[in-house]
């Protein structure tokens, strides 16, 4: 139960920051000096179509673009003057971002705007692809460890398991993407083949934990070894679907 737990947690944690979240707008603005985080982002939305504006030295940054992932266009001004403006790619089906090219502050502007980026945003940016092995490498010994203990005292069979393991994957990758991301782009986006290897490999396990118990030593270590197996080969798509639902950026 350790990996749809996992995956529950950690959506519900990113969930409130989550890229994917910034559907009506924008996520973020990059340039050359500076990047600006949506909560510092004043956007309004007709039909499928933002207009976000934020105050950069004093100007405005006016940026207009289609919120439609699959529609890669934007137009941006800098006090009144055109300047350069491009989506960039992402996983996600929401995490709107921009960069524009030709805004130019001083210095000391810039590292203002730059003192203000949240530093969840260098997470997502920089740490994530680390933080996601570290989850994976901390997740897979502690189901190991778990298993040992728990095949500890013997027991009967428990074929109930065999159904209750792969039910709690599929409503742990539910809640997770209903978190993560708007209820339209979760039915349009939710059903993801890379459920597919966390649920086999989650009924594979409930097979082998349903059997007897015998609480013999080298059953238990035995069993040790298979949890840390399925764990982190299973952990490896939740990690990707984490990212794929809460929009992070490539």
């Amino acid at each position: 139960m350790a990996v749809p737990g996992f995956m529950l947690l950690v959506a519900l944690l990113i969930a409130p920051v989550a890229p994917g979240k910034a559907t009506d707008g924008l996520y973020r603005i990059d340039a050359d000096q500076f990047s600006v985080y949506h909560n510092h982002i004043s956007c309004t939305k007709r039909l499928s179509s933002a207009t976000c504006t934020v105050s950069v030295d004093g100007k405005p940054l006016i940026v207009t673009l289609d919120t439609d992932p699959r529609t890669l266009v934007c137009e941006a001004t800098f006090d009144g003057e055109r300047v350069g403006c491009a989506r960039t790619f992402d996983y996600g089906p929401g995490s709107h971002r921009v960069s524009v090219t030709g805004v130019s502050v001083p210095d000391a502007v810039a590292a203002d705007l730059r003192d203000r980026f949240p530093w969840w945003g260098t997470l997502f940016d920089r740490y994530w692809v680390q933080a996601g092995l570290l989850f994976i490498g901390v997740l897979g010994p502690a189901a190991a460890v778990a298993s040992f203990l728990w095949a500890g005292r013997p027991r009967d069979a428990d074929g109930r398991l065999l159904v209750a393991v792969p039910v709690a994957g599929v409503v742990g990758w539910a809640l997770s993407g209903f978190a993560l991301m708007p209820w339209e782009r979760f039915l349009e986006f939710g059903p993801s083949l890379l459920l597919v290897p966390v649920v086999l490999v989650m009924t594979g396990w409930a097979v082998v934990v349903g059997r007897p118990v015998t609480g013999r030593v080298e059953w238990r270590v035995a069993l040790a070894l298979t949890a840390f197996a399925c764990t982190v080969f299973s952990s490896v798509p939740v990690v990707l679907w984490i990212s794929l639902a809460a929009g992070i950026p490539d």
